[in-house]
């Protein structure tokens, strides 16, 4: 298809390619997908996504190895936003959309309450929310489990203008608390959920000491694999 060989293609072109395995309405909105800034353009690598050359290919595998290894289903996409990703799969469902957010120190109001992450819109946040949200989309939101083992909703945001937009979306059920209630209850109890206090910084931390500690806060299924890739060593 890249006849000239200068790694891009038209939005046209591409969406041909597309044709091949996907309806054609469908491989032209993807192909407009990925033209992320206008130019009727796409860069190749962006599509490609992993090239032979890229130093993360086998980091990427063997984080899939070990969510295969703990029977979870994976999405590989070049996605890079919330909004972007809701809209991609009301394309394929009907059905209620569910993201979730939250756990270690994950804090939604730096997570997607900041208002820079937005400038590409031109409605700013609020556009991006709003098609974020549209049709049946909800954001459940996992609660943090301090050092201490106290669980709670981690919540802070930048300016009063945000916080009451999380507050509106939390009254209209588009964004939703796990309450305590609906947890596992290892995880709840300070008696048994210091597996599930380790942040990721101090978990890579603890492998690249030697200390074998980093493994209470990993999945049993995962300990071979990060041993025989000698992660962070």
């Amino acid at each position: 298809a890249d006849v000239d060989g200068d790694g891009i293609l038209s939005v046209d072109n591409l969406a041909k390619v597309f044709a091949k395995k996907l309806p054609e309405d469908e491989a032209l909105q993807l192909a407009k997908d990925l033209d992320v800034d206008g130019r009727g353009k796409v860069v190749l690598d962006q599509v490609l996504g992993w090239t032979e050359r890229c130093a993360n290919n086998v980091e990427f595998l063997d984080r899939f190895k070990m969510l295969q290894a703990l029977k979870l289903p994976v999405l590989v996409s070049g996605v890079g936003s919330d909004s972007q990703l809701s809209s991609y799969l009301g394309r394929y469902t009907n059905a209620p959309i569910v993201l979730a957010v939250g756990g270690g120190n994950y804090d939604i109001g730096r997570g997607i309450f900041q208002e820079k992450n937005y400038s590409t819109y031109k409605g700013g946040m609020l556009e991006a929310f709003g098609k974020l949200f549209a049709g049946n989309v909800r954001m459940f939101q996992y609660p943090n489990i301090s050092p201490e083992g106290d669980v709670s909703e981690n919540v802070e945001f930048s300016s009063g203008s945000t916080e009451y937009l999380h507050r509106f979306l939390v009254e209209q059920e588009k964004i939703v608390s796990i309450e305590p209630t609906y947890m596992n209850s290892f995880a709840v109890s300070k008696e048994s959920n210091e597996p599930y206090r380790g942040q990721s910084e101090d978990v890579v931390q603890l492998m690249r000491n030697g200390d074998d500690e980093w493994q209470k806060y990993v999945p049993d299924e995962a300990h071979g694999i990060i041993k025989e890739s000698s992660w962070f060593q």
